[in-house]
């Protein structure tokens, strides 16, 4: 969102400008004419608050006025990882994951909750391809709870979704861990509450906007390599 000191200089700008305009085509300059800058700084820093936090995302600004899609609202999916359990040898199964999407017109916020860890954003964007598909790019800090932390210390992450249908009707994509670790999240649900707890979450009602993907079981790692003798 634009800042006050932007706004004021481009206010300050235009009147300037009117000024010189009106100097050059023989009209008298009076202090009256500066007098609103200070009004029509304040109703501008209004309109452009109002329209940050709730108007742009008024169905029907979209797409000619807004160019951004509106994801914000608590999204339920599943995570298929190729993360193995140190103490089962075993890969996970799919994991119902839900991701909360706090949004502004200038700012996204994301947060992915499972059952045993919680995911902070740490920066985010959303870049337009060339066919004028959207994705949402994160990179994230993972931060399981600590009875879990044993077996899945904190790390680092980064996840790409794309965003399909105007309006998004399902997220889908790839994450990349810094344990080495990568997978795939779906996410084809949706409610428009904000949930802070897994629990709440599971609890929660949400709209089915399109169908789930094909998610194959998680298959076993490869058997290890025979010793050399």
């Amino acid at each position: 969102m634009i800042k006050d000191i932007h706004l004021s200089t481009i206010v300050w700008a235009v009147f300037i400008i009117l000024a010189v305009l009106m100097l050059l085509d023989g009209a008298s300059i009076t202090p009256s004419l500066f007098k609103p800058c200070g009004s029509v700084i304040t109703v501008l820093g209004i309109i452009l608050l109002i329209f940050n936090q709730w108007a742009w995302s008024w169905s029907w600004l979209h797409p000619w006025f807004v160019d951004r899609p509106y994801l914000k609202g608590t999204w339920k999916g599943v995570l298929v990882s190729s993360y193995v359990d140190p103490q089962t040898q075993q890969r996970v199964s799919p994991i119902e994951v839900y991701l909360v999407i706090r949004q502004t017109y200038s700012a996204i916020h994301l947060r992915l909750i499972t059952k045993e860890s919680l995911s902070e954003s740490l920066a985010n964007n959303i870049p337009k391809g060339e066919d004028g598909v959207y994705s949402v790019a994160s990179v994230y800090r993972n931060t399981p709870q600590l009875a879990y932390r044993g077996r899945s210390p904190i790390h680092h992450g980064a996840m790409l979704l794309r965003v399909e249908g105007d309006p998004a009707v399902s997220l889908s994509g790839e994450y990349w861990t810094d344990r080495q670790t990568h997978g795939e999240i779906h996410f084809t649900e949706k409610s428009e509450n904000l949930y802070y707890t897994f629990d709440a979450a599971a609890a929660g009602t949400f709209t089915r906007l399109s169908a789930p993907p094909a998610v194959p079981a998680a298959p076993a790692p490869p058997p290890p390599a025979t010793p050399v003798v």
